[in-house]
């Protein structure tokens, strides 16, 4: 698995799709990813990547582990808020959702943590 920031955003191209490393690694054959829509804060990061991990490792499914990790960190006050959390989506499969596409469109105009 990447760990690393903005990994869903790439080009959107009319027809084609978004090009960027979702496609790339498709390209090579993942069967699905675990992307982020923007920059992170390490610290929640961390923690979310340790608890999906551990479910992972447990026998849980890749959507249900990061559904999982995504519930425990939003039940931590310090992380409660969606900029720390709701980055990081599950793509299955070999499309992105709509919803997904519309808040790339709209990440790559206005950044949360740029601010």
């Amino acid at each position: 698995m990447l760990s690393a920031c903005v990994t869903a955003r790439g080009e959107l191209r009319d027809a084609e799709g978004v090009y960027g490393l979702r496609r790339a690694f498709r390209a090579a054959g993942a069967g699905s990813l675990i992307l982020s829509l923007w920059r992170v804060d390490d610290e929640a990061t961390h923690r979310l990547m340790t608890l999906l991990y551990s479910d992972l490792v447990a026998g849980k499914a890749p959507a249900a582990a990061l559904q999982g990790a995504k519930q425990s960190l939003r039940k931590d006050p310090k992380f409660s808020h969606p900029v720390y959390w709701a980055s990081f989506q599950y793509v299955a499969g070999t499309c992105v959702s709509d919803e997904v596409k519309k808040a790339m469109s709209t990440l790559q105009r206005s950044h949360p943590l740029d601010n």
